[in-house]
């Protein structure tokens, strides 16, 4: 079986469109050959939920949130934000903390399902 993409629309930034082709090349590169199927949701919406990225298997559905920070950054689940580090003082911590936008993103296929 291949490993399959599909897109629902094209992303915001280069850092993101970069990432799906790595992703993408990886995910031939190791499951390719597979006898399982392997489905790339890329840039769409459920929901009301702007999602990066989906892998669905028949045995698990995977969102996974793209970041890009060429700084250390902190991250916890329970965590408000995900401020990133520089020279020991936060930037860029007011969007939403990556862990709790997946979880969001997790519940819309939930209920969606």
């Amino acid at each position: 079986m291949t490993v399959e993409l599909w897109m629902g629309s094209d992303f915001d930034t280069s850092h993101e469109r970069e990432a799906l082709i790595s992703f993408w090349k990886d995910m031939k590169d190791h499951y390719g050959a597979s006898e399982v199927p392997y489905l790339i949701l890329a840039s769409y919406h459920l929901g009301g939920n702007e999602i990066d990225l989906t892998v669905l298997k028949p045995d698990a559905i995977v969102v996974i949130e793209l970041k890009s920070c060429d700084v250390p950054f902190e991250a916890s689940a329970d965590g408000p934000c995900w401020p990133c580090m520089l020279d020991g003082r936060p930037v860029g911590g007011r969007q939403e903390n990556p862990f709790k936008q997946a979880v969001r993103c997790e519940h819309a296929w939930i209920n969606h399902l």
